[in-house]
């Protein structure tokens, strides 16, 4: 059995070499290297390290970003990179013995599902058909949260079903809870939280009041109000990333150059 994974990753290289060496089946691994200024040292290392001496059976690619993907971002590369068909997780993410195994062969068994939660929006599999039913991540979110919360509210908007592997995560996966952001300095917290609170009214704009966790169905039924749009459609609103860049470089004194990965939304 044969696993494709993605990881985005800003900092602490000894977590995502924790994930990367706790993965315990053939895989190819795409590691996304974002940043918020200079590169942190630990995740060079790391990579470097998992680069040069890969496990027998994994194939290492690295993705380096001149600045900061997003979480969004990265979702999108790495699901274009795979075709779909990969699990995606954060770097402090680690499987304990034989839980990939058990998980690909859950997903396997129910192939008609095009997401699967392996760990909430920590780790979860995009099957290939994800992006031609669901799209792609609205990278109208950044840099993090709000991203799953969208994709869940699309996902009820379109009345397509998802998983949760309850018997696999739980005491099979251990996460590290946000620990890039717990290990980024005070002024990249700031931003981040400034930064979020951005996004989450943009997702309020979009989809309505957010519902409670046991609830998918968004509070309108059309994106922005817009009988126009499919639940899937966003166009990425350049003038907006563009005051969350300068309040990054107005907190952290960093130059961040403003990357993305789509430019547009909707159905492959």
């Amino acid at each position: 059995m044969r696993v494709r994974i993605g990881v985005p990753v800003l900092n602490r290289g000894d977590l995502l070499r924790r994930l990367v060496e706790s993965v315990d089946l053939e895989a190819e691994i795409l590691i996304v290297v974002n940043s918020i200024g200079a590169v942190d040292a630990s995740v060079e290392d790391a990579v470097r390290h998992l680069e040069y001496h890969p496990r027998e059976g994994m194939q290492i690619r690295v993705q380096r970003i001149a600045g900061n993907l997003g979480v969004a971002g990265s979702w999108n590369l790495i699901m274009e990179h795979f075709g779909g068909d990969c699990v995606i997780s954060n770097s402090d993410i680690e499987f304990a013995p034989g839980v990939l195994r058990e998980a690909m062969a859950m997903i396997a068994a129910k192939r008609e599902i095009v997401l699967h939660h392996l760990w909430a929006a920590s780790c979860f599999y995009v099957s290939a058909a994800f992006p031609s039913t669901l799209g792609w991540f609205d990278e109208n979110i950044y840099p993090a949260y709000h991203e799953d919360q969208e994709i869940r509210l699309r996902s009820g908007a379109l009345g397509i079903a998802r998983t949760t592997l309850w018997d696999v995560g739980k005491g099979g996966i251990a996460h590290g809870g946000s620990q890039t952001r717990l290990n980024a300095s005070d002024a990249v917290r700031t931003y981040i939280a400034k930064a979020k609170a951005v996004s989450g009214d943009y997702l309020h704009r979009k989809w309505g009041a957010l519902p409670p966790p046991e609830i998918a169905q968004p509070e309108k039924q059309h994106p922005f109000d817009n009988p126009a749009l499919h639940p899937a459609d966003w166009t990425l609103d350049l003038a907006a990333r563009e005051k969350v860049a300068e309040l990054c470089r107005e907190l952290t004194g960093f130059d961040c150059p403003i990357v993305h990965h789509r430019t547009q939304g909707g159905l492959a």
